[in-house]
């Protein structure tokens, strides 16, 4: 049953960018940035489980859901979504201040619900707000343990276990 489901996220996948212009990726391109996404997805996740406080803060245009804030050091500073129910998975609208300029994990709030008692072991999301995966998708595929496959403007990548990779096109 989980090969179906994998197998039918990946088809969704492929559909939902199929329609984007996409080209081979040079990854040598992007590998600086990519490690620094990495990095930053990791220090985000041990922050989090180390220290988990709940803050809601409707100034900075959040979903309705409640947010804990995480201090990485002066000047940055991140707002998660936290899901209401266990079988949800946030992906968006996460929240990043950096020397109090406001950026965004996606552009509107991005709640998946599972069916109760069907876990699901990668989600899938097109991103476009850059165009390589941010420490956001680094940050939810380590909180909850899933693949997330990542459509952006130039190609598609897939985050597991905290890592960064191109989508092959073979």
């Amino acid at each position: 049953m989980n090969n179906i489901r994998n197998i039918t996220l990946l088809l969704l996948f492929v559909f939902l960018t199929s329609c984007m212009n996409v080209k081979k990726i040079d990854i040598a391109e992007f590998s600086d940035k990519l490690k620094i996404q990495e990095e930053l997805g990791l220090k985000l996740f041990e922050n989090y489980k180390a220290n988990p406080k709940k803050y809601s803060n409707s100034h900075l245009n959040l979903c309705d859901l409640k947010y804990t804030k995480i201090k990485l050091r002066d000047g940055l500073e991140y707002f998660i979504a936290e899901p209401p129910k266990e079988n949800m998975v946030i992906l968006g609208r996460h929240v990043k201040i950096f020397q109090g300029s406001i950026s965004y994990s996606t552009k509107s709030c991005i709640v998946m619900t599972q069916p109760e008692g069907v876990l699901s072991s990668a989600v899938v999301i097109t991103h476009l707000l850059s165009n390589i995966p941010t420490e956001f998708h680094v940050f939810v595929s380590l909180k909850y343990k899933k693949t997330v496959y990542v459509g952006t403007k130039i190609g598609n990548w897939i985050v597991k276990n905290g890592k960064i990779s191109v989508l092959d096109d073979k």
